[in-house]
């Protein structure tokens, strides 16, 4: 019996690596929020400085703010984790009074192949912190 080979390209890979570097980034190295009482990464639901964030999908955006969410209620887990690592480096970013902001992407480390007027990929942690 043949046994069938999952292919992956090359470019497929080096994206989810560089999309799981970056979500690593946001979890372990950036502090934005981590000094708020009762501040965890795997919460559902975020207390920032200025408001509260909940990671429910579209469909359940209206529920009331105080009410407690069901997994039903939530965005896939796959998708909270970039939702959350996209925050956390945003907010570092744009809070103008942040000790990290030097460690934000710059757009000149975007990488662009010679012969693609597109970027085909996006290497979000070369050069951070450097």
């Amino acid at each position: 019996m043949t046994q069938i080979i999952q292919f992956i390209p090359k470019h497929e890979i080096s994206a989810n690596q560089n999309l799981d570097d970056f979500i690593n980034f946001a979890h372990n190295e950036l502090t934005l929020w981590s000094d708020l009482r009762g501040f965890t990464w795997t919460a559902d639901r975020w207390q920032t400085t200025h408001t509260g964030i909940r990671f429910i999908n579209f469909e359940n955006k209206d529920l009331p703010p105080k009410s407690r969410s069901q997994p039903i209620h939530l965005m896939h887990p796959s998708f909270i984790e970039f939702a959350k690592a996209f925050l956390r480096y945003k907010h570092t970013c744009t809070n103008q009074g942040n000790k990290q902001r030097h460690r934000c992407i710059t757009t000149d480390r975007i990488f662009v192949a010679p012969n693609m007027a597109t970027p085909t990929s996006l290497n979000l942690t070369s050069g951070i912190g450097k």
